[in-house]
């Protein structure tokens, strides 16, 4: 089949005609199938993320490239080490993608809190996996593995008090 067909059942007539001088004739019908194709890119900038859990968050975004030959749309999960990171993206279904290369996009999301719920994300790595699941065909998957390494973060907390109405000049003790 050419190219960019979409899947079905096509029906196409073969001709054979007798040699030059003949008018022997004869007329085949053949039935071609073109069969799904799932074919799905998962794409990132990086596969490597270098951060501190400094409190600014981060996006990882990726693009998912439909290359296969029917409209498709996927449901997303992110799993591996992203409870920890208190990891989300940024939606868990694409939006219906062209065949032969329609595309959509999700970020990763992380906020990369100095402490998460009064626990300290721990400098280290952690490997997050987006999947995508096909709707119309739970046995095709995708994914793309993120490794995020968090780097030794320094902090300091400072407490929050309200100085309304004092005033302190520099050298006087209270």
């Amino acid at each position: 089949a050419p190219e960019q067909t979409v899947p079905g059942l096509f029906e196409v007539e073969l001709q054979a005609n007798g040699i030059r001088g003949t008018s022997a004739q004869a007329v085949y019908p053949i039935s071609l199938e073109v069969l799904l194709d799932h074919e799905l890119e998962m794409i990132t900038a990086s596969t490597t993320v270098t951060s501190e859990a400094d409190g600014l968050q981060e996006l990882i975004p990726v693009i998912i490239r439909n290359n296969g030959n029917t409209l498709e749309t996927f449901e997303l999960s992110l799993q591996g080490d992203a409870y920890p990171l208190r990891a989300t993206l940024s939606t868990t279904q694409t939006a219906p993608l062209d065949p032969f290369g329609g595309e959509s996009g999700v970020n990763v999301i992380l906020p990369m809190n100095v402490t998460s719920d009064e626990v300290l994300i721990q400098p280290g790595e952690y490997v997050l996996r987006v999947t995508a699941v096909s709707t119309t065909d739970a046995t095709y998957k995708s994914e793309v593995i993120i490794l995020v390494i968090i780097t030794d973060t320094y902090s300091v907390i400072v407490e929050d008090k309200d100085l309304e109405g004092q005033s302190y000049r520099g050298g006087q003790s209270e």
